[in-house]
């Protein structure tokens, strides 16, 4: 809450699964994109979340960061609007 800017550029920087960081280029030059399993009352929080007016690829990662918690994302989504 304190650098909500710097969360931001944080959960938009690539990871690897092993730490590391992928090579630079799409994700299809890195051997294909990672999926994210979620569980039909997840998927149905994403299209909730969605529905607000803000892009998937933002909204997955506000709900993952925010431990799939769907109220924390809303306003973690909302608060990054400021």
């Amino acid at each position: 809450q304190e650098n909500p800017d710097a969360f931001l550029d944080l959960l938009k920087e690539p990871i690897g699964a092993d730490g590391a960081r992928p090579p630079a280029g799409p994700p299809e030059a890195a051997g294909g994109s990672q999926g994210v399993s979620l569980t039909e009352q997840e998927s149905e929080s994403i299209t909730r979340l969605e529905a607000l007016g803000f892009d998937r690829q933002m909204v997955l990662e506000a709900f993952l960061a925010c431990e799939r918690n769907e109220e924390m994302a809303a306003n973690f989504l909302f608060d990054s609007m400021t």
